[in-house]
């Protein structure tokens, strides 16, 4: 997995933090490409992640990340959008369908993909937490 990080020094720490430990909790393949953004987005929005298709060398990503957010939340809601990541690697999620089944009109909190991505997320910077010995504000 390769990435970059589009952002001011103030966050390209947290963000490398991030991608370092992740990387041993996600099954990725190598020729993933992820470009990770920090910028404004619309209130109530943590992140997101677009899949920008495969090109044969690289499958490539966009991740954007509320720059607004805490540490903590930014942690976390790297960790949920590389979970999508994963997902749309392994052929799990397509959009709105979820191993073959179409989620069209499925309240986001019942999408099992964002079920999935939240327990890892919550698990994931538990695990962050404990290794570091700290918190992340």
């Amino acid at each position: 997995m390769l990435y970059e990080i589009h952002t001011g020094k103030r966050f390209s720490k947290v963000v490398d933090d991030a991608m370092t430990f992740i990387v041993n909790h996600l099954d990725l393949p190598s020729h993933v490409w992820i470009d990770i953004t920090m910028q404004k987005l619309p209130e109530g929005s943590c992140g997101g992640c677009v899949d920008l298709g495969d090109d044969g060398d690289h499958h490539y990503f966009d991740l954007d990340i509320n720059n607004n957010l805490t540490q903590q939340e930014m942690m976390r809601t790297i960790f949920h959008e590389m979970k999508h990541v994963e997902q749309t690697v392994n052929g799990r999620l397509d959009q709105n369908t979820w191993c073959g089944i179409d989620y069209t009109g499925v309240a986001y909190e019942d999408r099992p993909w964002e079920k999935e991505a939240y327990e890892f997320e919550s698990r994931t910077i538990s695990e962050y937490n404990c290794v570091n010995r700290e918190d992340v504000h």
